[in-house]
């Protein structure tokens, strides 16, 4: 007796159809498993012969084979312990064959026959739609399988009750409506942060907020550099549907929490200063992304970025400029999606008031210029802006007004409508103050292009089509040299 069931893992973090072929034939009882299970596969059989004994249903005593196919790659997860119980129901004839010929089953058994939630019910939701399957999971997943819109979906409690559903022509199946629901975010984020002053800062935060701009925040220790990080997450406009669904794909996959992915919050991970290597770019086995890919159209905060380990911030600079992870492995190339804001902060010294206090600082100018080598060079041209705050923002006097015309997420909307290149839109006057400024600083290719981005930001923000004069002005009066401050020197203070 023959039967095949639909069924799902996750693979390099997305979701990949498995056909569980069930074969019950005569012979000494045995339950055998191939096409390459882990461990936590092979232990389903144990599972599935406790979860059908106190379901009350009849476990066949033959030799029973179940093959995952296709076979060339590895199964890892503990919810095809569903489909291989269904399998082995539907070839020994124990449900009807209408109903599960059409339907892709997810979910992990416990002995006493409930369904427990599984990681990754958001991809595997999106490859049941895909394939024009319906789909079988446990209900504690109907939340997150709710976000994909036009699916079938029965989500279940209790193997028993799935039985009895199937066998009686009862499976209330339902249609999601992929409706997301926006989430509560702070009128004022800072107010809420008890920022009170810095129209320089924030002027800045609203430039890197509409333009996904990459942004170091420099000063003495106290001053709030924290803080800021968490006010520009807040001013961060919420995610797109795509854009939701992509990275809930990713967290789902590896069992993080969606809910507020789902909502249109945008991801902000903040790494501690000891992560390695592996832990900014990922990998494993099986492979599991690092932090540059859950932090995916979103926020990477790396405060005290130069006591992050050397290798760490040198394979931190392709992503930024690729937004992609390549790792390469013997058998196969694995890219990871890698789109982030970096936000660093940092001080200028190990004691933290060089260039600030310098009657407080007790380093001397070798420990200084170590202490900020792994920053300064490569790095540091990746970061479109540079703020320097000398004292904390909640000591100022008084409100500043509105900074820009346009809100952050009108600026974004009016940068992604614009059409041609960045030099299409610079004034005679600016393009001549750029060049200049390129002769004079010897600013890198890079510098040069990253500079007339920020400036297309802040004209979008202003409400102007083109780049002026003082748009060019402002950008390059966030990009100073942080080698310069080593000897005393210092662009924007605040």
């Amino acid at each position: 007796m023959y039967a095949a069931v639909w069924g799902a893992v996750i693979s390099d973090l997305r979701a990949r159809l498995v056909r569980v072929e069930v074969d019950v034939n005569r012979g000494l009882p045995a339950f055998e498993i191939v096409g390459r299970p882990a461990q936590v596969v092979r232990e389903s059989r144990d599972r599935i012969r406790a979860a059908f004994y106190n379901c009350g249903l009849d476990f066949p005593t033959r030799r029973i084979t179940v093959n995952l196919a296709p076979a060339d790659f590895p199964k890892a997860q503990s919810f095809l312990d569903l489909p291989i119980a269904v399998g082995i129901l539907a070839a020994t004839g124990q449900i009807k064959a209408e109903v599960w010929r059409d339907c892709l089953f997810v979910g992990e058994l416990s002995l006493a026959g409930d369904l427990e939630p599984i990681p990754g019910s958001v991809p595997i939701a999106l490859l049941t739609a895909e394939h024009g399957l319906n789909l079988v999971c446990p209900a504690g997943n109907l939340t997150e399988v709710e976000a994909v819109a036009g699916l079938r979906v029965h989500a279940v409690t209790d193997f028993a009750g799935l039985v009895c559903a199937m066998n009686n022509a009862a499976i209330g199946w339902r249609r999601t409506s992929g409706r997301l629901l926006p989430a509560a975010r702070s009128l004022d984020p800072w107010v809420a942060h008890g920022i009170i002053g810095g129209v320089l800062v924030r002027r800045c935060l609203t430039i890197a907020a509409a333009g996904a701009h990459h942004l170091a925040l420099i000063g003495p220790p106290g001053v709030g550099k924290t803080s800021l990080a968490a006010v520009l997450h807040s001013l961060l406009p919420p995610l797109g549907s795509r854009e939701r669904l992509e990275v809930a794909q990713l967290y789902s996959a590896v069992g993080l929490p969606v809910t507020e992915v789902l909502q249109g919050v945008p991801p902000l991970r903040k790494p501690h200063h000891s992560l390695t290597r592996a832990g900014l770019l990922g990998g494993g086995v099986p492979i599991r992304p690092g932090e540059l890919t859950l932090a995916h159209r979103g926020l990477l905060f790396m405060d005290e970025l130069p006591l992050f380990q050397r290798q760490v911030l040198y394979a931190l600079r392709e992503p930024l400029e690729a937004k992609q992870v390549v790792l390469g492995r013997s058998a196969k190339q694995v890219v990871l999606p890698a789109a982030v804001q970096l936000v660093c902060a940092f001080n200028l010294c190990p004691c933290g008031y060089h260039h600030f206090h310098p009657e407080r600082c007790t380093c001397s100018q070798r420990e200084v210029a170590g202490f900020l080598k792994p920053v300064i060079g490569p790095l540091a041209d990746r970061i479109d802006l540079r703020l320097t705050i000398a004292r904390p923002l909640w000591e100022e006097q008084g409100v500043p007004g509105e900074q820009f015309v346009c809100s952050v997420q009108e600026a974004r909307a009016e940068l992604g409508r614009r059409t041609g290149t960045l030099r299409d839109r610079l004034r005679p006057e600016a393009m001549k103050l750029l060049r200049s400024l390129v002769q004079n600083r010897r600013v890198s290719a890079r510098a040069y292009f990253r500079l007339l981005s920020v400036a297309s930001t802040i004209s979008a923000l202003t409400g102007s089509e083109l780049i002026t004069v003082e748009h060019v002005a402002e950008a390059c009066q966030y990009r100073f040299e942080i080698s310069d401050m080593i000897g005393g020197e210092a662009g924007a203070v605040v």
